[in-house]
């Protein structure tokens, strides 16, 4: 009888590398600018419903056991540069071939250097502003 599929248990994944301070805050930088897409660019309404998998097409088509190691992981955030978006988008969103990975440690750190520039640059901001609606 020929096996048409194979069981395996699924082995604990590997911890997700810490990415250094710099290059954390380079991250930040590149979301506030516009220059990185990130699974929390997703409206929560659409988070549930798959979106996320058609953004970050490679998520998508991961198979079951890869898909339960990726769930084991402790992940923070999916993102992309925006310069690697495929020709085609979905439901309004950019579509990626591939997608980096942070943990929820590196993720909160992003969050962190994200609002420090958000907050520096609110000095900038006015309501009187010709580009202000």
């Amino acid at each position: 009888m020929q096996k048409n599929y194979t069981i395996e248990k699924v082995q604990p994944p590997q911890p997700i590398q810490k990415r250094s301070e710099d290059n954390l805050k380079q991250l930040a930088h590149d979301i506030y600018t516009g220059r990185v897409f990130t699974d929390r660019h997703v409206d929560l309404s659409h988070r549930k419903d798959g979106t996320v998998g058609m953004v970050f097409l490679a998520l998508g088509l991961l198979d079951m056991v890869e898909l339960k190691k990726l769930k084991l992981q402790d992940i923070g955030m999916i993102y992309e540069y925006m310069e690697k978006q495929g020709p085609r988008g979905i439901n309004g969103y950019p579509c990626f071939f591939s997608f980096y990975i942070l943990s929820k440690t590196d993720s909160k750190k992003v969050d962190q250097y994200y609002a420090e520039i958000d907050s520096k640059m609110t000095q900038y901001k006015t309501s009187e502003g010709p580009y202000d609606s």
